[in-house]
């Protein structure tokens, strides 16, 4: 095996079946402090479990968290054949359901994304982004874009795993760079999913992320105009101006995250 991979043994925390697998080296040589998460899908380490695994620089296992959303393998199909027809399921058979939740989660709050394939994969790097961008509300479109590498590449990714997504297709290694649990875009995915017309489904996904970056605008909005509020005082600002029940802490973590991602810091540094 050359130096472009790490042997770590890996156990199921459900079963506790071990397997040692080989992890790019590039997670561990750029990740200096705290811990990796890397996303194990079910066939890797056990035939029947999925997990998300915590390491440490060393490559050391520091936790676990189990998944319950269920995961689909990659399903090929031509591109031109989707391009024809946008629809939510074929954006989903592209990478698989837990995969595609982190893909829609690293393009609303606008992290790097970059795509490890094989030499099978056959879509462009522009083919994804445009299927990434039909997600969003138009003012947002655009942003960091989807990089794509091929496996023997994997020296060349220019990324740090603090702030980047990456996403090995072959092995199936998602390399999550945020805390949040996936509940939001679950959500979404599940409410579109409720439209029987394929077409009007991304409306719905437009219609919901947008209803979401209108309150982290709305939150932007209070905090450019004041030296500090309290998290308390914010959620209830929020709520009075855009005439909403007010969010939970949840919801508000996200209006964070995205202040963070797309703006700037600065702004959330003001909450206490």
């Amino acid at each position: 095996m050359s130096e472009r991979y790490k042997k770590v043994n890996v156990t199921c925390p459900i079963c506790k079946k071990s397997n040692n697998l080989d992890i790019p080296s590039i997670v561990f040589s750029q990740k200096k402090i705290g811990t990796i998460k890397i996303q194990i899908p079910k066939g890797v380490v056990c035939p029947d479990h999925q997990f998300i695994i915590f390491f440490d620089s060393e490559g050391k296992v520091r936790g676990y968290e189990k998944i319950d959303i269920s995961m689909t393998m990659p399903k090929k199909k031509d591109e031109r054949q989707i391009m024809e027809e946008l629809t939510l399921k074929k954006m989903m058979n592209i990478f698989g359901t837990y995969e595609f939740y982190s893909l829609i989660h690293a393009k609303i709050f606008n992290y790097p994304i970059f795509i490890v394939i094989g030499e099978d994969f056959k879509y462009s790097s522009n083919f994804l982004n445009k299927i990434a961008n039909s997600i969003l509300p138009e003012r947002y479109t655009g942003g960091r874009t989807i990089h794509i590498y091929k496996e023997t590449d994997y020296d060349s990714i220019e990324i740090t795993t603090k702030d980047g997504l990456l996403l090995d297709v072959n092995k199936q290694i998602l390399q999550i760079p945020w805390e949040q649990k996936l509940k939001f875009e679950e959500n979404i995915v599940n409410k579109a999913l409720e439209i029987i017309d394929e077409q009007e489904q991304t409306f719905v996904f437009q219609q919901i992320v947008s209803d979401f970056t209108k309150e982290a605008e709305c939150a932007l909005d209070i905090l450019e105009d004041i030296d500090d509020i309290s998290k308390k005082d914010l959620i209830k600002e929020i709520s009075k101006r855009l005439f909403k029940p007010k969010i939970n802490s949840y919801r508000f973590n996200l209006i964070v995250e995205f202040i963070n991602q797309r703006f700037s810091p600065k702004f959330t540094e003001k909450i206490r």
